[in-house]
């Protein structure tokens, strides 16, 4: 594949895409790697404890006025590819696909999906028919994140062959085995929540659920949100042992995941992603995600979790039975989830994915799978 520059315009600085930007500017098939974003990392992310890491090699522009971008987009080589984080709102990603289209540079989409839920959804599908005509045409790939991306492009009339199945892929964080534990040693299956403490999330259902459940089971809850005053009253009602923390260090993230056995993620709307599935795997956790989840289209597997049907508590507890009442919870199953995790979720992985999406797309290359097959 000839050397090429990749040029990614985000909303935001994230620290989710930082692996996939570092591992595409060390490989050999790419010459520069540039991320403009609109923005820094946001306070309220700061607040829950996400920071982010440094990019190094990475050509990093923060808010670019119009001339900029233009500028940006006219430097860039005919051999350029630029992806776009989303279509609408964000100035420098509407700038940039103007300037693009203008120029005549190669380009595609990544992003998730737009929520779809009632009228709103309706609405919004409506907006991208009439808006993106031709971004449709002219946009080269589209870079679906999560179990929903791929359906939503599909449905808003993008070519089937141009999507691909996409996600955030991160860095894996080693963990020793003196900080690794299992609950199971004390009798109890230790049960983790992660994420902020919403109905959106699902967190009302996380409760209910573990009130269905037959199993000892302890519980760690890490997050805020407006259901606290529920969280408070359900410890003061039930006697199931529960640590809550309000926020977390990102590079502390791992070793709490590491000493759960089950990580649930019951959204009851679409979530794009939930970085949580792919850190909970990479710490060797199982998950119980609702189809809500982007990430639940990794959960293949009994030894990886299960996915359930979103809004039910019912489902919620018994795909955790489930996986308790199988052997999935096996230290040998915890080894398998952490390897299934580096062999499709590192940022290396997905820098290695995207390149042969590029080959497929510009030079005829055969079409990759889908990054978790296999």
């Amino acid at each position: 594949m000839k050397k090429v520059s990749i040029y990614f315009w985000e909303p935001v600085l994230s620290p989710h895409k930082s692996s996939l930007f570092q591992q595409l500017s060390v490989h050999c098939d790419v010459s520069e790697v540039w991320c403009i974003a609109q923005a820094t990392l946001t306070s309220d992310r700061v607040s829950q404890g996400w920071s982010m890491p440094d990019m190094p090699g990475v050509n990093i522009v923060i808010a670019p006025d119009q001339s900029q971008v233009t500028q940006i987009v006219e430097c860039s080589t005919p051999n350029s590819i630029h992806v776009f984080s989303g279509i609408h709102w964000v100035p420098c990603i509407v700038q940039g696909i103007k300037a693009t289209l203008r120029a005549g540079r190669r380009f595609g989409i990544m992003s998730e999906p737009r929520a779809s839920e009632g009228i709103l959804g309706v609405l919004r599908l409506c907006h991208s028919w009439t808006t993106e005509k031709r971004i449709r045409r002219n946009a080269q790939f589209v870079l679906a994140i999560g179990r929903n991306g791929p359906t939503w492009f599909r449905s808003s009339g993008y070519s089937l062959g141009k999507i691909f199945p996409f996600a955030y892929f991160l860095t894996p964080v080693k963990i020793s085995e003196a900080t690794e534990r299992s609950a199971r040693g004390r009798g109890r299956i230790r049960i983790a929540y992660v994420g902020r403490l919403t109905r959106d999330k699902g967190f009302h259902i996380f409760l209910k659920a573990l009130e269905k459940l037959s199993s000892l089971v302890e519980v760690t809850i890490i997050g805020a949100g407006e259901e606290l005053a529920l969280l408070a009253s359900f410890i003061e009602q039930k006697e199931i042992p529960l640590d809550y923390v309000e926020a977390v260090p990102m590079e502390e993230m791992p070793a709490y995941l590491s000493q759960s056995d089950v990580v649930v993620v019951p959204s009851t709307v679409k979530d794009g992603w939930s970085a949580v599935v792919s850190e909970a795997l990479f710490a060797g956790a199982a998950v119980v995600a609702t189809t809500n989840v982007g990430a639940s289209i990794c959960l293949t597997d009994d030894f990886l979790g299960v996915v359930t049907k979103s809004g039910s508590d019912e489902a919620i507890a018994q795909g955790v039975e489930h996986l308790i009442n199988c052997g999935a919870l096996s230290d040998m199953n915890r080894r398998l989830r952490s390897e299934w995790a580096a062999k499709h979720l590192t940022g290396e992985v997905g820098a290695q994915y995207l390149l042969q999406i590029f080959r497929h797309t510009f030079e005829d290359g055969v079409r990759p799978l889908p990054f978790y097959a296999g």
